[in-house]
């Protein structure tokens, strides 16, 4: 089996206060920089999620400076809530650096479990690490990325319209629907507002 490690996309959540979850596009569809193309259709996620560790440059020899609580695929995404170990001096840096953009991109290393030609259909994920250079040339902070890019603001806007969704389909369960839906009233506001800043 072969392991490779290929560097991706952004990261979104700088509102966050530091501790706090942020969100990266961990990993996309398409022909990247080593020839190859991961189908999100065919990850393998379970044994990642009973030891879902962030690490530095895949130094699978240190210990993590992270953990992710949360990995899934959406569309041809694979998405990840990404956690820094604040008791650690040195995972706080590198959040740090990626909430003031001198870090904007996480990389992937996986096992091809099974490959046609340049595809790659079904691959586990073995870790997600923090990287300073990605494979992939669009690896960009999403927030930076959508200065005079409609598409990039349309995809900024989307991603976080479905996470307002999901946070509300799950509130909806509870018996506070209708303050749930005046909370995403204003969060969707305040998201215009953000828009229309950037």
């Amino acid at each position: 089996m072969d392991r490779r490690f290929l560097a991706y996309h952004d990261v979104d959540g700088r509102r966050a206060a530091p501790g706090e979850a942020l969100r990266f596009v961990a990993a996309t569809e398409g022909v990247k920089r080593d020839g190859l193309d991961l189908r999100m259709s065919g990850a393998k996620l379970e044994r990642f999620r009973s030891n879902p560790v962030l690490l530095l440059s895949h130094q699978y020899q240190s210990l993590p400076i992270g953990k992710v609580p949360q990995v899934w695929v959406e569309g041809q995404k694979l998405l990840i809530d990404a956690v820094f170990d604040q008791g650690d001096p040195q995972a706080r840096e590198v959040e740090r650096k990626y909430r003031e953009g001198y870090l904007n991109a996480v990389s992937i290393g996986w096992e091809t479990l099974k490959q046609t030609g340049r595809v790659v259909e079904t691959w586990e994920l073995l870790d997600v690490s923090c990287v300073a250079v990605p494979a992939d040339p669009q690896a960009l902070l999403l927030s930076r990325a959508i200065n005079g890019s409609v598409a990039a603001r349309a995809e900024l806007v989307g991603i976080l319209t479905r996470d307002i969704h999901r946070k509300l389909s799950q509130e909806l369960e509870s018996e506070k629907a209708e303050l749930v839906r005046l909370k995403l009233l204003l969060e969707l506001a305040r998201l215009a507002e953000m828009v229309k800043r950037l």
